[in-house]
């Protein structure tokens, strides 16, 4: 096939060649004609060489260069990404920190060290006697909570810490009226404290049995775990945490 073509390609050219040298002694008008014809005819030439299967002189230089043809240039519009600013840190002072972090749902989610740490009685995850020397007093473990369940707020009328298991709105300052003005139904808490363990340490109890702690970390206070606990876990072993059981902890 490949032979074939060779032949026809050169005949076509000699009598293109012979044509070109036939319209040069040719008037002007009938010149320009025969430049056209000419130039159909050599068309007409290439289509034995695509039909089986050759190549235009375009696709012969694209392979020669070892590139495709050039392609239009597709534009994808690069979606508008808004940077979230970090939120300032409220107080390096603790008490002043503990306001705006019970009070704010963006705090608590920005000054929050994860994994939350949860700290409980040993013997309640596993089948051990309170006071038992045998085995620790305390059991660390880490929540899967991304969040901490802070239900204490701070009534800035009052200036107390109260108790609210109402959700804190977001962009929002908890207050102790509600939307429409009236005063909210919470209750003070009588044995909430705020004690300093050390200067980046505190330790907050909100109620008899619960303790949240708080460290200072990146310039910052952040929560970082919740204690539960119980009279009995100081027992003195063993007649005081038997005395203690029959009576009910």
């Amino acid at each position: 096939m490949s032979r074939r073509v060779q032949v026809r390609s050169h005949s076509n050219s000699l009598e293109v060649r012979q044509l070109m040298e036939k319209a040069l002694r040719m008037p002007l008008g009938k010149r320009r004609l025969a430049r056209s014809l000419l130039h159909l005819h050599a068309l007409v030439a290439l289509i034995p060489l695509t039909a089986c299967g050759g190549e235009s002189p375009a696709g012969q230089e694209a392979s020669r260069s070892g590139s495709s043809p050039p392609r239009p240039v597709q534009v994808t519009p690069v979606a508008s990404i808004k940077s979230q600013k970090p939120l300032a840190c409220p107080s390096k002072n603790f008490n002043a920190f503990l306001k705006e972090f019970a009070n704010r749902i963006e705090v608590q989610r920005a000054f929050t060290l994860r994994p939350i740490k949860v700290k409980t009685p040993y013997y309640w995850r596993h089948n051990t006697e309170p006071g038992d020397p045998r085995y620790p007093k305390w059991l660390t473990e880490t929540s899967k909570a991304v969040m901490p369940d802070i239900k204490y707020r701070y009534d800035a009328e009052k200036k107390v810490y109260v108790w609210d298991e109402v959700k804190l709105a977001e962009g929002t300052t908890w207050s102790s009226r509600g939307a429409d003005g009236k005063a909210r139904r919470v209750s003070p808490l009588p044995y909430f404290k705020v004690r300093e363990v050390s200067g980046d340490r505190y330790e907050v109890d909100y109620i008899r049995s619960g303790t949240d702690s708080f460290v200072m970390r990146s310039g910052c206070w952040h929560f970082e775990g919740h204690w539960e606990r119980e009279a009995i876990v100081d027992c003195k072993w063993p007649d005081e945490c038997r005395k203690k059981r029959e009576q009910g902890g």
